[in-house]
């Protein structure tokens, strides 16, 4: 028994012969694959976040606006946003004037659009109530600007489950300033 372990010990020791190229071909691709998981999984929350803070920008250009807006005035703030973005066609948004009525104790829809030719996904009221939860609390009569963006997130490489992740930032505003909205 002793003789055994002196050999392998002696073996073990003494040997300093190994094969890189073999250990180099079991890990490399590990390495590869978690390299580029990373690269796209932050790339993603990169571009989420460029969203979320061109949204917030958005959202604060139209809380100062005094002026009557338009369709023109929003479509341009897309442009912005694309931009901001760096987008090149795939984004849009949305923007919704939405108000509370303690008669109904319930949101309201004043008027929703929707840019780049997005006109069937505006607001309406009856959706509302899968985001109320969002919302803040309002009185009688308040009324915010919902100023919500879409991207599409396309990855530079495909190394998960969902290729494309559509990203969704929105942003409320608050409307005192919109005095020449129709009610």
């Amino acid at each position: 028994m002793r003789t055994l372990r002196k050999i392998l010990r002696g073996f073990f020791i003494e040997s300093d012969t190994g094969s890189v190229s073999v250990e180099a071909i079991l890990v490399m691709p590990i390495l590869l694959w978690s390299y580029v998981s990373a690269f796209v999984f932050f790339d993603g929350f990169r571009t989420y976040n460029q969203n979320v803070k061109a949204a917030y920008t958005i959202g604060d250009m139209l809380s100062r606006e005094t002026d009557e807006i338009d369709d023109d005035y929003l479509e341009s703030l897309s442009d912005v946003f694309d931009y901001l973005t760096f987008e090149r066609n795939t984004s849009y948004m949305r923007f919704t004037q939405v108000h509370w009525s303690d008669d109904d104790e319930a949101y309201s829809v004043d008027w929703s659009y929707a840019t780049n030719g997005h006109n069937d996904d505006r607001l309406r009221t009856v959706d509302l109530l899968d985001i109320a939860h969002r919302l803040p609390p309002l009185v009688h009569g308040e009324r915010i600007i919902l100023v919500e963006s879409f991207t599409t997130y396309v990855p530079v490489v495909d190394v998960g489950p969902k290729a494309n992740l559509r990203w969704r930032a929105e942003y409320r505003v608050h409307s005192e300033v919109w005095r020449s909205f129709p009610p």
